[in-house]
């Protein structure tokens, strides 16, 4: 039997409760408005902005971007430019004559990867002086080929306050200034880091990206997750009660970590056909090791103060971190000394805060952090 735990098929399940989302942004689509979305950390953004891509492919030339693959100038630069280049045409004649009259400084290159693969790379002999010419030269030729494919584009930029950590302000006034001028472009702007999306969208500069809608997506509820989790179960044949997932919900904190639970569970005890809260214990403890490598090296990365603030958040829990009490229990030093501490490790998408308190993002980090200090 299949496992039916899969990210395509966790995401695609649990997207259904953001259908009214969707089709307010179509919506805007429809009436040539740029968009902003605001979405929680761990959210399925990525599937839903790909199912608007996808449900406008018909109308629209749309084309999708994700700034966590770009680190630097140069990297942003190279990465827009083949997935421009990749949405305009499949054809690899149209790619090159594309290149040619649209960016003649642009040298694409192909190789075959594997017997039926064919991959693109940009190669830009440039020196870091001249790449911020050549990032406006790619941004003036957008309109220039969305004329030429006859088809109105929509420009989806998702993690579009990554922007902000390439260069800090530069490569952002560079977009701001050239989506200020452009015209029948349409773009959406999706963003989860709230300090980097005041920076971005201040009151006086927003206005140049001329944004229509803004649309917050709100965290899945834990009842959507519940009847996921039990329907994708029982489909299948097996036994689970409500306290286990409610055990399941509670140690796993993001979808990502329900799909790695829940995908582990299901094959570990297909033969049974039933789960018990034991075995959730024994199958986190396995993710732990499997992901203790990666977990180091974020370990590694943080300040003596960082780590000691996570293991008393995570044996203490996150409501009362500048109480005197607390931060005197766990030797933490002054209130805005873990103010600081809690600052970066949001930023770092570590922890997040709902209401008054602050929590792990993942779950499983948390266990890992206990079980290494305990």
């Amino acid at each position: 039997m299949n496992n039916s735990f899969s990210l395509d098929h966790l995401y695609t399940n649990l997207i259904t409760e953001h259908e009214e989302d969707i089709a307010a942004i179509k919506q805007c689509i429809a009436q040539h408005h740029n968009s902003f979305i605001y979405f929680p950390a761990h959210e399925p953004i990525d599937t839903i902005l790909k199912k608007i891509k996808d449900s406008i492919s018909d109308s629209h030339n749309a084309i999708y971007f994700d700034l966590k693959n770009a680190f630097t100038p140069k990297g942003l630069l190279s990465y827009l430019t083949k997935e421009l280049l990749k949405s305009s045409s499949s054809k690899l004649t149209d790619i090159f004559e594309f290149a040619n009259k649209y960016m003649p400084n642009l040298k694409p290159q192909f190789y075959k990867q594997g017997l039926l693969k064919t991959e693109l790379t940009i190669n830009y002999s440039i020196n870091e002086q001249t790449i911020y010419t050549f990032l406006r030269d790619l941004l003036d030729a957008i309109p220039l080929i969305a004329q030429e494919t006859g088809k109105p584009f929509l420009i989806i930029f998702n993690n579009y306050d990554n922007i902000y950590t390439i260069d800090k302000r530069l490569t952002e006034e560079i977009f701001r200034d050239k989506i200020a001028k452009q015209k029948n472009i349409n773009y959406i702007f999706a963003c989860s880091n709230e300090e980097h999306i005041a920076k971005i969208f201040d009151k006086k500069l927003a206005h140049n990206y001329k944004i229509k809608k803004m649309q917050v997506i709100k965290p899945l509820s834990e009842e959507t997750k519940k009847n996921y989790i039990l329907t994708t179960f029982r489909n299948n044949g097996f036994s689970i009660e409500d306290p286990v997932i409610e055990q399941i919900i509670k140690k796993t904190s993001n979808l990502h970590n329900i799909f790695l639970l829940c995908h582990k569970l299901f094959h570990r005890n297909l033969h049974k056909k039933s789960i018990s809260t034991n075995a959730i214990k024994e199958i986190i403890q396995e993710i732990i090791r499997e992901l203790s490598p990666s977990y180091l090296t974020i370990w590694s990365n943080l300040s003596p103060h960082q780590k000691t603030l996570l293991y008393a958040l995570g044996s203490k829990g996150g409501n009362q971190i500048f109480s005197a009490k607390f931060l005197v229990e766990n030797d933490l030093g002054s209130a805005p000394s873990v103010q600081t501490s809690i600052n970066a490790l949001i930023k770092k998408s570590i922890l997040a805060k709902k209401e008054k308190e602050f929590y792990f993002c993942d779950y499983f980090f948390r266990e890992w952090i206990l079980l290494i200090l305990s």
